[in-house]
């Protein structure tokens, strides 16, 4: 199972239209990891959040196959998801999403896999190959999002 923190992700600055700065951050992120289940179904995926606006999200519910969970006010993810490495019955089994210092050693001294925000967020985004993969002469599938994206990370390092 993954277990993502949620805004250390949108905030790897690597996720195509979403920023820490939008109020529809979270659902955006949903949304991206609701397409990312589809062509890896057997994946499950926590994702949490820090707490929410006031009167906003907490609690976990389900969303599109997703495990989705606020910290309680006055948490932060980075502490459910310590809580969650300890109280899992074998936590080998579970790849925590997070380039936080502190959530990686908590993961890798349960025994789990760790994955940085970064790393995670190039799988997020990438096209899934088509069956045989990718041939000489295959042109690259490109939408609208996917070419502003790259012009305005381009338009970066100037």
């Amino acid at each position: 199972m993954l277990v993502i923190d949620g805004h250390n992700l949108i905030g790897s600055g690597l996720l195509p239209g979403i920023s820490l700065s939008d109020p529809d951050d979270e659902q955006r992120l949903i949304a991206m990891l609701r397409n990312f289940r589809a062509h890896h179904p057997d994946e499950a995926v926590q994702v949490v959040f820090d707490p929410g606006r006031e009167g906003g999200l907490a609690g976990a519910k389900h969303e599109g196959g997703i495990t989705v969970s606020f910290a309680p006010r006055g948490s932060t993810a980075d502490a459910v998801i310590m809580k969650t490495l300890r109280r899992a019955a074998n936590p080998r089994r579970l790849t925590v999403v997070s380039s936080d210092n502190a959530v990686r050693s908590a993961a890798r001294a349960e025994g789990a896999q760790v994955v940085s925000a970064q790393e995670f967020a190039v799988r997020l985004i990438a096209r899934p190959r088509k069956r045989g993969g990718i041939r000489q002469g295959d042109k690259p599938e490109l939408n609208a999002a996917d070419v502003d994206y790259w012009l305005e990370r381009f338009k970066q390092r100037r």
